[in-house]
């Protein structure tokens, strides 16, 4: 039975970064499934239809640049919402991500996970 709930896709290697944004969502409304690698991420991202994917860059076997790659090169996934959530804060990765099709572009340490979660909201539309 689907839900009415929207689906965000959590990408990370980092468990306890999972666990808490995780919670955080799901307790603001929303499903949510994760994956700890960009391989995984896009498996799960390619069998879902996703209101939003939020995807770390640095992860092992895939990265999050390979996995926006992949995204936006397959017509299955090319558009889904992904936003980059992580803690490179350099212009150049930046750049690169959104190039490869982020909307957005989140460091980690300067937002709580409930300022995520508003971030998550405007870019769904929800108030």
């Amino acid at each position: 039975m689907p839900s009415d709930k929207p689906l965000i896709i959590l990408i990370d290697d980092d468990e306890t970064l999972i666990d808490m944004y995780s919670t955080k969502l799901r307790l603001s409304g929303f499903t949510v499934l994760t994956a700890s690698n960009g391989n995984e991420g896009f498996n799960v991202v390619s069998s879902n239809a996703p209101s939003l994917v939020l995807t770390d860059l640095v992860m092992p076997e895939s990265d999050g640049f390979e996995l926006l790659r992949k995204i936006k090169n397959d017509k299955r996934t090319k558009d889904f919402a992904t936003v980059a959530l992580t803690n490179l804060s350099s212009e150049s990765d930046k750049k690169e991500a959104l190039k490869l099709g982020a909307i957005d572009y989140l460091v980690k340490s300067n937002y709580t996970p409930a300022q995520i979660v508003e971030k998550v909201r405007g870019y769904l539309g929800i108030s």
